[in-house]
């Protein structure tokens, strides 16, 4: 009877020491998978690294290798705009008086900024421009309202005459056909999209609704003269194309600019 006791029980505790030993081997056989999958996640995403970096790589080479004989220049002039607003159907908490206000004029302002000419595909001129806009601007109120003889004209909205603007412009430059000798003296038509970012906050009569957008795409139209390379003098007109305030306030904006640009290679 002891005898088969001690069989058993060295029978028993063999098959617990390879349960034992086999528990591990899986523990340490699962460790080392983890670690493995883990190093393969690393390779993969370093390889999907490598390979989008590369792939961004050859797009921009392919992009900007279309765009030849590029040009740096320094622009700088004067602005001056105007809002022209309809706000009838739209009711406010306060009013504002519109004696001093209202004012259907141009008003100046500045801007400057730099600019990229060059030739698309070896054939087409092309420009790029990035400009910081200061606007004070005329506010032409479409719609006036009055409660005679108590109240003379008011509006539930007060326009900000006040902005500053981050512009983004991209422009195709047509040269225009003229009896002088194009070698020293080129006019041009210029035209494209154009892009305003705005900087600077609304006033605190605004900031309540919110009422002013945040971004504003206008149509860009403009002449150039370009007197011997020396310098290049422009006049351009942007119009808007949606109203840069939300419903149902609806608010045009537009304005020219008139300035010259000089390159910066005759200047540093």
């Amino acid at each position: 009877m002891n005898k088969l006791f001690i069989v058993i029980l060295n029978i028993t505790i063999f098959f617990n020491a390879n349960i034992k030993a086999q528990g591990v081997n899986l523990v340490k056989d699962s460790s080392s998978q983890n670690q493995e999958r883990k190093l393969l996640s690393k390779i993969w995403e370093a390889n999907g690294m490598v390979k989008f970096r590369k792939g961004v790589e050859v797009a921009k080479t392919k992009f900007f290798s279309n765009f030849t004989k590029t040009e740096l220049s320094l622009m700088a002039g004067m602005n001056f705009a105007k809002q022209n607003i309809s706000s009838a159907n739209f009711n406010g908490p306060f009013n504002y008086p519109l004696t001093s206000t209202q004012k259907d004029v141009y008003k100046p302002a500045f801007m400057g900024g730099v600019r990229v000419d060059g030739l698309y595909k070896a054939k087409f001129p092309f420009a790029f421009t990035t400009s910081l806009n200061k606007f004070s601007t005329g506010t032409n109120y479409k719609e006036v309202k009055t409660l005679e003889p108590f109240i003379g004209n008011f509006s539930n909205f007060k326009a900000d005459d006040q902005m500053f603007t981050l512009n983004f412009t991209a422009l195709y430059k047509l040269m225009i056909p003229i009896k002088m000798d194009t070698s020293k003296y080129k006019f041009y038509f210029v035209t494209g999209p154009s892009l305003d970012i705005r900087l600077s906050n609304q006033s605190l009569d605004n900031q309540v609704g919110n009422y002013y957008r945040k971004m504003f795409l206008r149509a860009h139209l403009g002449l150039e003269f370009d007197n011997n390379s020396y310098y290049t003098l422009f006049f351009h007109y942007k119009q808007g194309l949606h109203s840069i305030t939300s419903t149902p306030i609806k608010t045009g904006f537009n304005n020219f600019d008139l300035g010259m640009m000089i390159k910066a290679s005759d200047l540093f």
